[in-house]
């Protein structure tokens, strides 16, 4: 369902160590997603946008989400131990 469609972003840090690229582990990665339609439309939703960084790998449950952006929201209703989204 193209609607629904969303990029997931991975973000790690780089370090540069003499002549080597030291990349942080999946771990110590944080990640966002950006819906691309607008809601009940089929146009893609350009602009600039400020995405909240999330800590860890993207949850396995983000990815199989219908609509990432609803899942985000009701996981961050949870309370802080239930939560999938840090």
């Amino acid at each position: 369902d193209s609607e629904n469609l969303s990029l997931i972003f991975e973000v790690r840090s780089i370090a540069k160590k003499k002549k080597d690229f030291n990349v942080s582990s999946q771990q110590e990665s944080m990640w966002t997603a950006l819906p691309v339609f607008r809601k009940s439309s089929r146009y893609v939703d350009s602009g600039c946008f400020c995405l909240p960084l999330f800590e860890g790998k993207v949850p396995q449950a983000a990815l199989d989400a219908t609509d990432i952006y609803e899942w985000i929201c009701s996981d961050i209703k949870k309370s802080k131990k239930d939560r999938t989204v840090n």
